[in-house]
């Protein structure tokens, strides 16, 4: 297997790459219901991660990182942060990936293959993936695991119950997917299909089926039934999914829309202990030699879990920029949709089926005003200042009605530095699985009971809740990112959250004194005390709170050698990075190289001047830097930017609009010629090109 390094990351696949990443595409605000980040492709929102997850990440250019507020935008609640993939342009790959993994003191042995069809192209993408994985069995046995002091058999010649117990199951999973995606460059418009099956199956061993056998005498006697046949669990899975986006300009407004499905079918069979109630009544009784031959029992068979899973999630949004304020334009977000999810779940032991349904549809509205502004000098001196809004409503069938709202402040006193206050108010409800998964129960399970200070096996149960309430959530956030005024582009970021929420939905936490006498009815004891089962299905506390601070400092750009200028600011903070120079003879068409070439200066001028009003043009092969200046923060080509580069590159004959009537060949006599050191002659050229070129302080800066 060959791993690529891809932004400074030794990585062999996409999920690869988003672990790397995990510290920075987290949510500050610490829920773990988020989920994973939103995804774009090329700046466009992707119905599922099942469409670009297994793309090589030799595919992938870049990778922008964008804050909590941006998913705002895309009708996200502000918990998640946006993560845009930029894909190389032309780029076909046919990849046969073989793998093995094995410890070298025995044990289990995991093989993969994976064979991957890959091709981008400016008319779209197809992309086509079959992975097989295997994993052996590891035994405790395997790995000399000290025994839980009671649980090893009285009786010479009974089984290791260390042989019995599995550290890693014994699993098998085949995954195959389709994935195309066609763009209409005429229009703009983008419609991607996947379709993805996925079969997986374990086997699970729970050690020895045994019993503790007690004489008149209150000798005890370990002794273990059915030979050595091990309790164990099998589970198997099928897995089917079908996603869809269809994404477009209408106007000024940029239309998506979005369609995920899955269904999911899962059985488990538990193994039944065998029934030993006659053997310990007359153990008890004096009438058996509890250390003496025992009969064999009958097998006790085994339970079946099965549980049947419904999703679909359809999703809507409009953004634009309607119209404008003296400060800015302010920007739009309009989102609606309908999720629909179902569970039908089957247990033999409780002999009852459960099906839970949940339709949601919901609608929001995000709006964002800037008040201040530098560029358009409005009230200047204060910095740009800018606020925005977000409300959502949803509405669930079996939980009733969930409001949420959001508001917040950005204020960037300085080009360098930026503050932002926000304050969000959400309800949510516990999820389908936490309300209905079915209920299971694992035999001896090895567990540390703190009120004893000893490990027991203990028989856990865990599934479903149905009782659980919707929960509350109250969260401020307030954060401060600075660029360093260093050489390198080196930024310090540091958020305050405060969390306050009420009826939170969570897995049963660690026992402790405190959590047993919080929650009697989950545990079980022996007379004598010792653990004999926990209950482990999702509890409600009636509060938390949790206030963090989280600092991050970060370094982008080259390090040493010779200084081929910033990187490029990216919208979310952070830099993208650097266009690195190509020589003349090597430097795209239209994307100028090294040196200024007329003749490629009038082949931009081309592709824009000639472009019918609101078509977006073939930015194929253009600088980085270029390219960024036309897009808007999400990634998406702005069309109010494009239009402002026809007016600034198509204006005049030989004159760049904007430049004062100075064209590029006096430009580069200028600025070449002027002594190293120097401020070159300025005269005649426009605020817009001088602005850059000014320090904080108003004056030019060397």
């Amino acid at each position: 297997k060959l791993r690529m390094k891809v932004l400074g990351q030794s990585v062999g696949s996409i999920s690869d790459l988003l672990e790397a990443l995990e510290p920075a595409t987290g949510s500050a605000r610490g829920r773990g219901g988020g989920g994973r980040p939103v995804f774009l492709v090329n700046g466009i929102r992707v119905a599922s991660f099942r469409e670009f997850r297994s793309y090589p990440p030799e595919a992938i250019r870049k990778v922008e990182v964008l804050p909590e507020e941006v998913a705002q935008r895309f009708g996200f609640p502000p918990d998640r942060r946006v993560v845009n993939f930029i894909l190389k342009p032309d780029f076909a790959s046919k990849e046969i990936e073989l793998e093995i993994e094995a410890p070298d003191r025995g044990g289990y042995v995991q093989t993969e293959q994976e064979f991957t069809l890959l091709r981008i192209a400016e008319s779209g993408r197809l992309n086509l993936n079959v992975e097989h994985n295997d994993t052996g069995l590891l035994t405790e046995a395997e790995r000399d695991i000290v025994q839980t002091p009671g649980s090893v058999p009285d009786v010479a010649g009974d089984p290791d119950p260390a042989l019995a117990r599995s550290l890693v199951a014994d699993s098998r999973s085949l995954e195959a997917t389709a994935n195309w995606v066609m763009s209409d460059i005429d229009t703009g418009s983008s419609t991607s299909i996947s379709a993805g099956y996925e079969h997986s199956d374990r086997l699970s061993l729970s050690g020895l089926d045994s019993v503790v056998l007690v004489a008149p005498d209150g000798s005890r006697a370990l002794r273990t039934f059915n030979g050595a046949d091990p309790l164990a669990r099998r589970s198997d899975s099928d897995t089917v999914s079908l996603a869809g986006s269809y994404a477009r300009p209408l106007g000024d407004w940029q239309f998506t829309a979005t369609l995920d499905s899955a269904y999911v079918d899962s059985v488990s069979e538990i193994d039944r202990r065998a029934d030993t109630a006659a053997l310990e009544a007359a153990a008890l009784a004096g009438t058996l030699d509890i250390t003496g031959q025992l009969p064999q029992l009958a097998d006790g068979g085994f339970d079946t879990a099965r549980t049947q899973t419904y999703d679909a999630e359809a999703k809507v949004t409009l953004r634009g920029q309607p119209f404008f304020l003296p400060a800015g334009d302010v920007g739009l977000t309009f989102d609606a949709g309908y999720d629909w999810s179902r569970i039908d779940s089957s247990d033999t032991r409780s002999l009852t089926d459960v099906q839970l349904t949940r339709g949601i549809a919901f609608g929001g509205v995000n709006v964002s005003v800037p008040i201040t502004s530098v560029r358009d000098d409005v009230l200047a001196g204060v910095g740009d200042l800018s606020a925005s809004l977000q409300a959502r409503v949803d509405y669930l069938s079996d939980f009733g009605t969930l409001f949420d709202w959001t508001a917040g402040l950005t204020w960037k006193p300085t080009d360098r530095l930026a503050f932002t206050a926000t304050y969000v108010n959400s309800e949510a409800a516990p999820s389908l699985g936490q309300l209905g998964d079915p209920v299971t129960t694992t035999f001896n399970v090895p567990t540390f009971d703190l009120v004893r200070g000893e490990t027991a096996l203990v028989t856990v149960t865990d599934g479903g809740n149905p009782l659980l309430p919707a929960e509350s959530q109250s969260d401020w956030k307030f954060a401060v990112n600075w660029e360093l005024p260093t050489k390198a582009d080196m930024r310090l970021n540091v958020e305050y959250v405060d969390n306050n929420s009420r009826n939170v939905t969570a897995g049963f936490p660690v026992l402790t004194p405190a959590i047993e006498a919080a929650f009697p009815d989950r545990i079980t004891r022996a007379p004598d005390g010792a653990l004999v089962a926990l209950d482990t299905r999702p509890v409600a506390f009636a509060r938390t709170d949790a206030r963090r601070v989280v600092t991050t400092l970060s370094l982008r750009g080259q390090l040493g050698g010779e200084d081929t200028g910033r990187g490029v600011r990216s919208p979310g903070g952070g830099t993208r990075e650097p266009s690195a120079p190509r020589p003349a003879a090597q430097a795209a068409p239209d994307a100028g190289g090294d040196r200024f070439d007329p003749a490629r200066f009038e082949r931009l001028r081309a592709r824009f001047c000639n472009l019918p009003e609101g078509q977006a043009p073939d930015l194929d092969g253009l600088p980085d830097r270029f390219i960024q200046r036309l897009r808007n923060e999400d990634g998406t080509v702005d069309p109010a930017r494009v239009a402002a580069a026809q007016e600034r590159i198509c204006s005049g004959e030989g004159p760049v609009a904007g430049a004062g009537g100075i064209d590029f060949a006096q430009l580069r006599e200028r600025f070449c010629a002027a002594p190293e050191g120097t401020v070159p002659d300025l005269t005649g050229l426009p605020e817009r090109v001088l602005e850059r070129l000014r320090g904080e302080d108003g004056e030019i800066d060397p």
